[in-house]
């Protein structure tokens, strides 16, 4: 939360949610099961899926 003791929240440090890790994977083809992807790149199939909210689907079809 930005400005939080703006809005009368006095949250320590130690408090603040912090965002792991993470990296950026290119992909130039498409994924016909984004969870054995997910599991061959060392991630998670849910963490893949939170941090791309466009990804619909157990698949990544192939873009324009």
């Amino acid at each position: 939360m930005h400005n939080a003791a703006k809005y009368g929240f006095n949250i320590s440090e130690n408090e603040k949610y912090t965002l792991g890790k993470t990296k950026i994977i290119k992909v130039n083809g498409k994924i016909d099961n984004l969870y054995q992807w997910a599991k061959s790149q060392n991630n998670l199939y849910k963490d893949v899926k939170i941090l791309n909210p466009w990804i619909l689907t157990d698949q990544l079809p192939l873009g324009n």
